[in-house]
């Protein structure tokens, strides 16, 4: 394996071996990097600042377009480290579920929600609101005309009740 050396702002040089996942702290920043939108990578602060990104490492990490940028910014210099950290990624489950990147942008997406059911007060938006906020749920009714059906669908409605 080779060391890469690289120089730092002040000139000093470093050393360190790229093809490990031994810098630790750059491998979790490309974890979070490729688990983000990739409809995301690239746009610019005040875009992401409206879709609620707010935290400051996300918004740099985002303004990363390619694999290439994020090796530029993050300076390795080989690119079998990202293939290296791809196949790690992959063979170990780690992206992040994006899911648990989002939980906490759901409260704007229900205000956006509540706001646009008030102003439109169309049936859609309503219903969706109802739904997530009371646990709405639409009746179906469904007509049994069999003697021997409308006998077993007391049965279990008995059974349900108790």
């Amino acid at each position: 394996m080779k060391n890469n050396i690289k120089k730092t702002k002040k000139g000093k040089k470093r050393v360190w071996d790229t093809k490990l996942v031994n810098r630790e702290q750059d491998f979790q920043a490309y974890i979070l990097w490729k688990s983000l939108p990739d409809i995301l990578y690239g746009k610019d602060t005040k875009t992401l600042e409206a879709l609620g990104i707010t935290d400051e490492a996300t918004k740099e990490l985002l303004k990363l377009k390619t694999q290439t940028q994020f090796a530029e910014r993050f300076g390795i210099a080989e690119v079998a480290t990202l293939t290296d950290w791809n196949k790690k990624i992959k063979d170990n489950n780690l992206l992040i579920n994006p899911k648990e990147l989002f939980k906490d942008k759901i409260k704007n997406v229900l205000t956006a929600l509540y706001r646009n059911a008030l102003i439109e007060g169309d049936a859609p938006r309503v219903k969706l609101l109802f739904q997530y906020v009371e646990d709405w749920k639409e009746k179906s009714e469904q007509e049994i005309k069999s003697p021997e059906l409308k006998e077993i669908a007391k049965l279990i409605k008995n059974i349900a009740e108790k």
